[in-house]
C-alpha cells in the first residue's frame, strides 16, 4: 500500500502518471465492478479485494494496459521505478503479476497445443529453480494466490512423473488449462 503521504487514489495516479510518463486512471468503482476486469490502453490503480487490505497505507491494485516486446518492459520498469519513488509498503499478499498473451498459441491448431504443453511441462519441471527467486511466503503451496503446479498435476495420489504424462496426452487446450490451473473458471 502506499503511504498517507503519497495523497488519495487519484493524487496517487497523478503522480504515477507524471513520473512515468504513461496515463494512469484513479479507477474509483466499488470491487467486483465489471470496469474493474475491461482492459484499458492506460494503467488503472484500484481498490484491491478486502484480503489484500493492510493498515496504515492506502491499498491499491495497478493494473497494467496490454503491453508487448522490449517497450513493453521498458514501460513497466519506469511504472515500477515511479512506484517505488513513492516508498509503498508490501505484504506477503501483494504481487507483480504479469498476463500474458498466448493468443497465437491458442489459434495455433495442433502446433499451439504442442507448444503449450511443452512449455507447462518446462515449467513444472524447473518450478523449483522459479521458487528460489521468490520469496518463501511465494514458494510452493505457502500462499493460497501461489501454488504448486507440480503439486496441483500430481494431484496428491499421482507422481509428477503420470501428471507430466497427462499433459502429453492432453488432446485439447482446455485439458491443459484444467491439469495446470483447475476450477480457473477461465479457458484460452
Amino acid at each position: 500500500g502506499f503511504p498517507p503521504a503519497a495523497g488519495s487514489g487519484r493524487q496517487i495516479a497523478e503522480t504515477l502518471t507524471q513520473r512515468a510518463g504513461q496515463p494512469v486512471e484513479y479507477l474509483d468503482v466499488p470491487r467486483g465492478d465489471p470496469a474493474m476486469h475491461r482492459v484499458t490502453p492506460h494503467w488503472k490503480l484500484v481498490v484491491p479485494e478486502p484480503a489484500l487490505i493492510f493498515t496504515n497505507h492506502t491499498p491499491f491494485e495497478l493494473v497494467s494496459p496490454k503491453l508487448s516486446g522490449q517497450r513493453g518492459l521498458d514501460q513497466i520498469k519506469r511504472m515500477l521505478e515511479a512506484v517505488e519513488a513513492l516508498e509503498p509498503t508490501v505484504n506477503a499478499t501483494a504481487s507483480h503479476h504479469v498476463h500474458v498473451n498466448a493468443k497465437d498459441l491458442i489459434e495455433g491448431g495442433a502446433q499451439g497445443l504442442e507448444k503449450i504443453k511443452k512449455i507447462c511441462v518446462a515449467f513444472v519441471g524447473f518450478e523449483k529453480a522459479f521458487d528460489f527467486m521468490c520469496s518463501k511466503s511465494r514458494q510452493e503451496n505457502n500462499n493460497e494466490r501461489c501454488q504448486s503446479n507440480r503439486a496441483r498435476i500430481a494431484d496428491g495420489a499421482l507422481s509428477i512423473q503420470e501428471g507430466l504424462d497427462r499433459i502429453e496426452r492432453a488432446t485439447t487446450i482446455q485439458q491443459v488449462i484444467d491439469l495446470i490451473n483447475p476450477n480457473s473458471g477461465q479457458g484460452p
